[in-house]
């Protein structure tokens, strides 16, 4: 089903500075609704909208499999929007292979604690007389579900790696994103 939104509700960026998208759940291996190619119209609409950055917070796969990786991918390639301008966070779908993750979504530009690391940030410098962005990408570390709030979703490593980045960075007159899947805590279904 294609749903039109009227021009009078999309978005136009006008003159922002740094306009990106923010998406959700692209799940690729959702193939009997065809959302590879939902995936690559969405990126051509960000494309025709002149977005400078789309940022993902988790789950463009299924499993995190080579095959739904590369069925992402080939979507990106698809599409007319630049592949290096497209970060995404790791959801729990994603969490079931790091080594895939890393494989088919790191970029030069993101900043890992280390060469593994599935969390990472991505400063973007602005022109003078604006604030630079900051984006930082938390990764779900916990895969599956669960009825219990006793587990986090997230390592303490991460979370002091995050509590250092925002102390870096606090009073710098910098915008911030935290970019995750997933809220801090798991509370349950």
């Amino acid at each position: 089903m294609l749903i039109i939104i009227p021009e009078s509700k999309t978005l136009n960026a006008g003159d922002s500075y740094y306009s990106f998208a923010s998406v959700s759940d692209v799940h690729v291996n959702y193939t009997d609704y065809g959302a590879a190619q939902k995936w690559t119209n969405a990126l051509n609409l960000f494309a025709q909208k002149k977005l400078d950055s789309v940022i993902i917070s988790g789950d463009m796969t299924g499993s995190g499999s080579m095959s739904e990786y590369q069925s992402y991918i080939a979507a990106i390639e698809a599409s007319n929007f630049p592949a290096d301008k497209i970060f995404e966070a790791r959801g729990n779908h994603d969490s079931q292979n790091n080594a895939m993750f890393l494989r088919f979504t790191s970029s030069d530009l993101e900043k890992r604690p280390n060469s593994t690391s599935p969390y990472f940030y991505v400063l973007v410098e602005s022109p003078d007389g604006h604030k630079d962005n900051l984006f930082i990408f938390l990764a779900q570390e916990l895969s599956n579900a669960s009825n219990t709030n006793l587990q986090d979703n997230f390592s303490d490593n991460q979370m002091n790696w995050l509590e250092s980045l925002l102390e870096q960075y606090a009073g710098t007159d910098t915008n911030i994103f935290i970019v995750e899947h997933a809220v801090i805590r798991n509370f349950g279904p």
